[in-house]
């Protein structure tokens, strides 16, 4: 429910990666780094353990989103990208959930790495 909640109520925009979890909270947008501390902040308040995934993804991973032509221009290639897993008793290990999707995507997929349901 953490991760459908940020991926419906905070916009994705460019912002410094500095920017405490509160702060995202509180104005409702940020990029993806933004949005994996504040996932993450969430999940351990809950007592869910949560940490941070970062992966290197080139600039065509951007390209099937027209929303995001104003990153498109400004990143580099490869650029890295942030995100939460939080670890799953049942599995015995963390799991990715990626809050950085827009909420009209099917939150069992991740349109950069290629997720499904069983990888979260």
């Amino acid at each position: 429910y953490i991760r459908k909640w940020i991926r419906e109520n905070i916009i994705y925009v460019l912002d410094k990666r500095s920017v405490l979890a509160s702060e995202t909270l509180a104005k409702r947008e940020g990029m993806c780094t933004n949005k994996a501390n504040l996932q993450i902040a969430l999940c351990r308040a809950c007592g869910i353990p949560a940490g941070y995934c970062l992966v290197h993804i080139t600039k065509d991973a951007y390209e099937h989103d027209p929303l995001l032509d104003e990153v498109y221009d400004v990143i580099s290639d490869p650029t890295i990208h942030c995100f939460c897993a939080v670890y799953d008793e049942k599995r015995n290990g963390f799991i990715n959930f990626d809050a950085t999707e827009k909420q009209w995507e099917d939150p069992h997929q991740n349109l950069l790495l290629d997720e499904d349901e069983e990888s979260g």
